[in-house]
């Protein structure tokens, strides 16, 4: 398993907080996940897209990405692009929806259509120690697992099937 890449199964995480974000296009809303794990390092992960696209429920290193933006100028012009190599193998919307995330924390700042630069994450980093020593631990359904109940149909009624059997019969007889 990739560093960047953390499995829930295998590493709760706590989750730190929840938020939602318009999608670099503002097409669609996001909603995602900040959690930590017992070493206190960060990860996100988009758990919805209001739209079509698909992506990945996977936790993203926070570290994985500040040492990528780290070694890039402070005045270079950057893209989701610039997320790729740590999430090799991940949707390609996936990267375009964590650069949403980023920007809505001000990790990195609109630079016009679809470009960023760096910000500043000490903002970020500082909220969400904030969050890890007060002990949040938000609840959250698993991304993508829907509930048994929404994702069957009621069963029919026996008056319901009781009058469909009779449009049958119906139907059936010549009259």
């Amino acid at each position: 398993m990739s560093k960047t890449i953390e499995s829930v199964e295998t590493n709760p995480l706590r989750i730190l907080q929840v938020g939602t974000c318009p999608s670099l296009s503002n097409k669609s809303e996001l909603q995602y996940h900040i959690g930590s794990n017992e070493q206190k390092e960060l990860f996100l992960r988009i758990a919805k897209n209001s739209g079509g696209g698909l992506f990945s429920h996977e936790f993203v290193s926070f570290t994985a990405i500040h040492q990528m933006l780290s070694k890039i100028d402070p005045e270079a012009t950057i893209t989701s692009i610039l997320l790729n190599p740590i999430l090799r193998g991940r949707s390609t919307n996936t990267a375009g929806f964590i650069m949403a995330v980023l920007l809505a924390k001000g990790v990195v700042v609109s630079k016009g259509k679809r470009s960023m630069q760096k910000g500043d994450p000490e903002g970020f980093v500082q909220a969400m120690q904030a969050l890890i020593d007060a002990g949040t631990d938000l609840q959250v359904e698993e991304p993508g697992k829907a509930k048994a109940k929404d994702s069957k149909a009621e069963p029919p009624s026996a008056k319901a099937k009781a009058a469909n059997t009779k449009k049958t019969a119906a139907s059936s007889n010549p009259a």
